[in-house]
């Protein structure tokens, strides 16, 4: 944890300073000591990192209104689960058939060999 003493904000702490916002951020870049294409190179990053952030806030608003995301990610969850169970369902049972349909052939093939030899 940073002291104030040291001249080191506590950003994000509780009880310490709010994260600065972008804005605030990119005032304080042109004051630094730096040159044009770090300078560019930074602002180009807060801008991301802010249009990030504004996005991450509408999905968390819409999530929130939507219900919680917990619920969302085990609904997420209970469709993967059941699709992946429903694969395996379908597979079992082409196999399945595919099995029978063998078995009633070669039971076919075996009756004509008997009927064959009776005659």
């Amino acid at each position: 944890m940073a002291d104030e003493e040291s001249g080191i904000p506590n950003f994000g702490v509780p009880g310490g300073k709010p994260l600065p916002t972008a804005e605030e951020l990119l005032k304080a870049l042109e004051n630094m000591p730096l040159s044009e294409e770090d300078k560019k190179e930074l602002r180009e990053s807060i801008v991301r990192g802010g249009l990030a952030r504004e996005a991450e806030k509408l999905i968390d608003q819409a999530a929130g209104t939507a219900g919680s995301s917990k619920s969302g990610e085990m609904v997420l969850l209970f469709v993967m689960i059941s699709f992946v169970f429903l694969v395996l369902v379908f597979f079992g049972y082409k196999l399945y058939s595919s099995l029978m349909e063998k078995e009633r052939r070669r039971e076919e093939k075996k009756r004509q060999k008997q009927q064959k030899k009776k005659k």
